[in-house]
């Protein structure tokens, strides 16, 4: 098999979490006295290119973050899984894991039962940090993500990535950045996890 281990983002990939997340957003907006951004906004922009607009430091971005975190914990129950993406991943007999910048609390709350298709969850620190935690895993792992940044992180690692287009960055943010997969439908996935090296 060509790729062992499974690698998946969480929000957008496994669950429906798009609108709760627009709405932390301009909750930590709000709490920092910054002008909220619009949902058309929000839906043709990636996160890395609405940060990198707003041109925050670090600090900033640090607490944009802890309360957008806190949001999520306090709504997570309203959102749900893609259930069509378990129906493809429960089948696969790679080993899977979670790498997230959600909270390990507010994904085991959603995901309920289907934790145990995982082997184990990460929750990464900050708005660019899963690269230390994508470096564990061997250059023979496959990372599923939604976002640009997770694409920048791996190819930072040297990891292959596919990216999803049923999340939160949009097809057009994606391509400009040149995954190694891109995924319309999770029907498709099959096709990669089933790869055999050559």
């Amino acid at each position: 098999m060509k790729y062992p281990i499974l690698l998946f983002d969480f929000d957008g990939v496994l669950a429906k979490t798009e609108d709760i997340f627009f709405q932390a957003l301009n909750y930590s907006l709000e709490k920092l006295k910054e002008e909220p951004v619009s949902y058309d906004h929000f839906r043709r922009y990636s996160k890395y290119e609405l940060l990198q607009q707003r041109n925050y430091g670090k600090l900033k971005i640090a607490l944009l973050i802890l309360f957008a975190k806190s949001f999520m914990k306090s709504n997570i129950r309203r959102a749900a899984l893609h259930k069509d993406v378990f129906d493809v991943l429960k089948n696969q007999k790679q080993d899977k894991y979670i790498i997230s910048s959600n909270s390990i609390k507010n994904m085991k709350a959603l995901l309920k039962e289907e934790n145990k298709y995982f082997k184990k969850i990460f929750s990464a620190k900050g708005f660019m940090g899963k690269e230390k935690i994508i470096n564990q895993f061997p250059k023979t792992s496959l990372y599923i993500t939604d976002e640009v940044r997770d694409i920048i992180e791996c190819r930072k690692v040297g990891l292959t990535v596919a990216a999803v287009t049923w999340g939160f960055d949009s097809e057009n943010s994606l391509k400009k950045h040149r995954p190694d997969f891109l995924i319309k439908t999770p029907e498709e996935l099959k096709s990669i996890f089933n790869l055999e090296n050559e």
